[in-house]
Formats: C-alpha cells, structure tokens, sequence
C-alpha cells in the first residue's frame, strides 16, 4: 500500500474532477461485510463504478492515509513509475465519504461472495 496524504488543494487538475463526478453520481459503494456472525465482526470495501468495470479500492482504517486500488493507473503510475499519489477511484472514495454521497450495503460474508465472487476471501477453518 501507499502512504500519503489527499487535500482539495493537491491535485487541482482533470484527475480531480473525474473524481468529484464519480462522487456526485453516486458511483461510489461502500460494502458492510460481515465475516464472523458470533462476535459481528465487519470490513469495508469499497468499490468505484467506473465505465467499463468496478474498481476495489483499499485504505487501511488504522492509518487513513495508506490506499490501494486494482486499476492500471494506480498500478502503474503510483507503485511503479511514482508519478502521482493517487488515482481518480481513490480521490473518488475520499471525496464521497467526505460529502455523504456513497451509497452503503449491508452484507453478510457469503452474499458479498456471490455478488463479488473475483475477489480473494480468507478460507474458513
């Protein structure tokens, strides 16, 4: 994961705004997963609806400035090349959390699964 900060003030550009219509749109959707039914305990993801797929992004709710998404721009242009701190999914995420527009869903283990099943989940013992 990636560590640094977001402010309004740091990326006044095209990536910002594409962000910001992400957001207003309502292309944000976090997910309320709960994985153990006997202490209730619960992950979030969150998920950008872009054009042509979903994008899962990542932030480590200990230290809110580390995140993570599978698009190819954060892939290349943040890990690889360090040409920016973020992509457009991460600034999406951020801005609609901060402006109360993402829509939220509440899911046990197993439906998230089914609706989501691409993903990597811990295997049960």
């Amino acid at each position: 994961m990636v560590v640094w900060e977001i402010t309004k003030n740091s990326h006044v550009n095209q990536r910002w705004k594409a962000a910001e219509k992400l957001a207003k749109n309502h292309h944000v959707k976090v997910y309320h997963i709960r994985y153990d039914h006997k202490s209730q305990t619960t992950a979030l993801h969150y998920v950008v609806v872009g054009k042509t797929t979903e994008y899962l992004v990542i932030f480590d709710q200990k230290a809110p400035n580390v995140w993570w998404c599978q698009c190819k721009d954060f892939s290349i242009n943040v890990i690889l090349r360090k040409k920016r701190n973020y992509c457009k999914h991460v600034l999406a995420v951020k801005i609609a959390l901060e402006n109360n527009t993402a829509d939220h869903y509440y899911l046990t283990e197993k439906e998230y699964k089914a609706l989501r099943p691409n993903l990597f989940f811990h295997q049960e013992d």
